[in-house]
């Protein structure tokens, strides 16, 4: 987890995953399925990047 220090209201969590079936079963599971599921309520906005290492 990062914060910024230009506006330490931004957060930012970064993960490295073995592979993408992994990030799925991962996105799935009930801690993060809660959290979807309140994420409006506990945060200003929400944005997932998912990229590649080039």
């Amino acid at each position: 987890m990062h914060r910024s220090v230009e506006d330490p209201s931004i957060f930012m969590f970064y993960e490295n995953w073995e592979s993408r079936p992994l990030w799925e079963r991962h996105m799935e599971s009930p801690h993060l399925q809660e959290f979807s599921s309140k994420q409006e309520e506990l945060t200003e906005t929400w944005d997932l990047f998912v990229g590649e290492k080039v």
